[in-house]
């Protein structure tokens, strides 16, 4: 560890000396001058209010209320931030942003008609409820959301999600193919055994029942959102790290190209589910390579390079210079149809189409609400999941074009959509389509291009939609998988992240594998428990260090990462770097014995040995009865030879610094130093304190041990070469100081941690201080004053407002001492 922080300072030293410049606004000196203040002096000069913690009522006044008291205007404001639409609709400026609008509208709809379509077969439903989800949740969405830069629709990862809750739950609620109603009823007439359970089928029409399925799922998928949206809980998507989330995103881009291989090769697979499902689709793929139709995949490599040429040579070449991206995946669609319809490319070379589409929007159903029970965890999932991808992005835009975004109500708004959107035929949403003519700055400001890009899927439902039954699927399974490109590069973040940190390198690496090898819900669950395995271990050994005062200065700083940071004489300065919390105070404790290579209960167990052993002593040496009646002379001629008999006895004492012995006559000497008559009406409660701890054990001043707090411990531990006459074992140090700046948070096993130590070490002689201690630090330890009147935690007087102060007040009394022991 000490070659470690050798190496990386001296190569720290190297860079700054070729890179520093000379600041000359940094060309002054700070002075300050002000008395040192500890917990009790500050608070007398400056009065503080009663410190608010966490509390229920203030937590639901400010997230319902808003600090706005019951009224008109707390109505009216509270209206305005649960719709958001109101406010822009109020301050918008037709003239400069209505064309720009229109011209963003119409090129994110058109987006949205090829991705829509191709994505929901990646949902495993047919491609017309992919136009229904583009338009749907986008219908509600302009009016409760926040961000001016997304389109909520279809995405992949949420539709690959959506097809694997169907997957689990059609073998249940939904009937096999040619399932035949007025057969199966003939059937049970004539006593014939059936294997099918038709109880729970949703309805005969597979196609429905698969649809009531997702259609549920959309519901409590919203339905989650919005609870999340009432409780505050979006900080759950704290616990999807950046690197967990680059793992899972790149797992489920390998699921989503797998499941495009029986359309870009065009064969039948085996459709398989849950764990290694990616290996045994792809066994079964190349088990079939010699039913691969030709027609089929050239289609599917020219599509592929014409999307990959147009989006990489001229949309990402010349994004700068055009307005708009060239709308390629629309041209494959219209053109795919176009040649395929002409070509007759499914009855003459057997391509797979799409097959009819109704034109028109459905009309309203209830969702068969009650399979709740079968796919609650899936459902929550993808609220958290959508929420997290949708969010992340609308959190890029809102910084690139510098304004705020709501993230309740980015959850109100996606819970609002998919809740809306369950009613009609469409599947959960949650993806986000970036107007990418909005981020080349060239396009509208608003959410009425939401409004414009609904007004053209619409018209493509009403109208154009039937058009659509020639297409290839290969020109849609095209448009997807190049669609992955961005996700399938996040491969290259691994050499990012183990440069970087190599925690992270393998929490990305074990979500992508566990995502790609067992299944999307599996790989997920896994990358949150990592995460929370490592962040736990992170926290229970956390980085704790002696600090050590830059000369000249009060600043404080790692002796281990400063070699001009120097410790002070008779002072420890200690930094636990966390919080403490019952799952580290051992921890905490720990660290702080190892820092100052002393263990209080180590010394306490020598000198309450060494003071029993005097006890016993003092007790077999009281006189008798006999004796108090016998001559004065005799009583003495006894008191004389035991000090004789004591003289010819030799005590050896460790000191640190010498570790040298001597005799009982220099002991004799410092008792009788230490006894000296003193006048305690100068000193202070500290030094008055320890006078007094010194006045009762003579032999304390030495300071034995040096790695372990004293030397020779096996000697005072073993009963035949124990002395009473050894001096009481102390620290090598006279303070304790403990910089909490950087515990934000402590709980009631911590305040007993601080409790402890502070009361094992004043045992050996050691004061303890703690320095820049919060508002909420100090709170915890009150309220557990107030709670527990047998014990005192509370202590103002040893609590400073800043390192500095307490090495000031520490140095104050060891000079004070040492000028009042010159006296004497």
């Amino acid at each position: 560890m000490k070659k470690f922080f050798r190496s990386s300072t001296k190569k720290k030293k190297q860079d700054d000396g070729s890179k520093y410049q000379d600041d000359e606004s940094l060309e002054i000196d700070i002075n300050i001058s002000r008395p040192v203040y500890n917990k009790a002096k500050f608070t007398h000069k400056f009065p503080q209010n009663s410190f608010i913690g966490f509390s229920i009522l203030l937590f639901l006044r400010e997230n319902f209320l808003k600090s706005c008291r019951p009224g008109p205007h707390c109505v009216r404001k509270q209206i305005f931030n649960r719709v958001p639409a109101l406010k822009w609709i109020k301050n918008y400026d037709f003239k400069q942003m209505f064309l720009a609008d229109l011209l963003a509208g119409l090129t994110v709809g058109i987006m949205h008609i090829p991705q829509g379509m191709g994505y929901a077969l990646l949902a495993n439903v047919p491609p017309i409820y992919g136009l229904y989800t583009s338009f749907f949740p986008v219908l509600i969405y302009w009016i409760f959301g926040t961000s001016n830069q997304i389109s909520i629709g279809t995405f992949a990862v949420v539709s690959l999600m959506v097809g694997s809750v169907l997957n689990d739950l059609e073998g249940k609620y939904v009937p096999p193919e040619d399932f035949n109603r007025t057969l199966y009823e003939t059937n049970i007439l004539n006593n014939i055994s059936q294997k099918i359970d038709t109880s729970n089928f949703l309805s005969d029409n597979r196609e429905k029942a698969r649809i009531m399925i997702v259609m549920a799922n959309a519901f409590w998928v919203g339905i989650f959102q919005v609870i999340m949206f009432v409780f505050q809980l979006g900080f759950l998507t704290s616990y999807l790290s950046e690197p967990m989330i680059n793992g899972f995103l790149l797992g489920s881009a390998i699921h989503v190209f797998t499941s495009q291989m029986k359309s870009i090769f065009g064969i039948h697979l085996v459709s398989y589910s849950g764990i290694f499902k990616i290996p045994n689709t792809y066994i079964n793929l190349f088990s079939r390579l010699s039913e691969i139709q030709p027609a089929t995949i050239i289609i599917s490599i020219i599509c592929i390079t014409i999307l990959l040429v147009v989006k990489i040579q001229v949309n990402e070449r010349f994004a700068h210079k055009m307005s708009v991206p060239f709308p390629t995946e629309l041209f494959i669609v219209v053109f795919g149809t176009l040649i395929s319809y002409l070509s007759k490319f499914h009855d003459k070379y057997h391509v797979k189409i799409i097959g009819p589409i109704k034109a028109g929007i459905p009309g309203p159903e209830i969702p068969p609400l009650f399979l709740i029970k079968d796919m609650i965890l899936h459902s929550f999932l993808i609220a958290i999941v959508s929420f997290a991808i949708n969010f992340s992005l609308c959190d890029v835009f809102s910084k690139a074009h510098r304004y705020k975004i709501n993230p309740t109500q980015e959850l109100f708004a996606y819970g609002a959509s998919n809740i809306f959107s369950s009613f009609f035929p469409c599947f959960a949403s949650g993806g986000s389509l970036a107007r990418s003519c909005v981020q080349n700055n060239a396009g509208g400001k608003t959410q009425l291009v939401s409004i414009f890009s609904c007004i053209i899927v619409a018209m493509v439902l009403a109208f154009i939609a039937p058009l659509f039954k020639e297409l290839p699927q290969a020109c849609l399974a095209s448009i997807i998988v190049v669609a992955l490109k961005s996700l399938l590069m996040k491969i290259v973040d691994l050499k990012f992240y183990w440069k970087v940190n190599k925690i992270e390198f393998v929490q990305f690496l074990i979500t992508f594998l566990s995502v790609t090898f067992l299944d999307v819900d599996f790989g997920l669950g896994i990358g949150v428990a990592f995460y929370i395995v490592v962040y736990l271990a992170q926290s229970s050994k956390p980085y704790s260090t002696l600090l050590g005062n830059i000369r000249g200065t009060e600043l404080y700083k790692d002796v281990k990462l400063y070699k001009d940071a120097h410790e002070i004489d008779d002072i420890k300065i200690v930094r636990f770097q966390s919080d403490l919390h019952a799952t580290n105070s051992a921890r905490f404790k720990k660290s702080i014995y190892e820092m100052t290579h002393t263990k209080p209960q180590d010394l306490i167990v020598v000198k309450n040995k060494i003071l029993n052993e005097r006890r016993k002593r003092m007790e077999a040496n009281k006189p008798s009865k006999l004796t108090k009646i016998l001559p004065f002379f005799i009583t003495k001629y006894v008191e004389n030879g035991m000090k004789n008999k004591i003289k010819e006895k030799n005590v050896e004492v460790y000191v640190i610094n010498n570790q040298s012995s001597c005799t009982k006559e220099s002991n004799i000497k410092k008792e009788e130093n230490t006894n000296t008559e003193v006048d305690e009406n100068y000193m202070t409660e500290y030094e008055i304190y320890e006078h007094q701890a010194d006045r009762q054990n003579a032999d304390t001043e030495s300071q034995i041990g040096n790695e372990i707090g004293y030397k020779k411990e096996e000697d005072l531990d073993d009963d035949e070469n124990f002395d009473e006459f050894s001096e009481i074992p102390k620290a090598n140090f006279k303070f304790l100081i403990i910089d909490c700046s950087p515990i934000n948070f402590i709980d009631s096993v911590g305040v007993k941690t601080i409790k402890q130590l502070i009361t094992d070490f004043s045992e050996i002689g050691v004061k303890v201080y703690l320095a820049d201690c919060n508002d909420a630090f100090t709170d915890r330890f009150i309220k557990m004053d107030l709670e527990n009147s047998n014990s005192k935690y509370y202590d103002e007087t040893i609590i400073h407002l800043s390192v500095h102060d307490a090495v000031t007040h520490a140095l104050n009394i060891i000079k004070r001492k040492m000028k009042f022991n010159s006296f004497q």
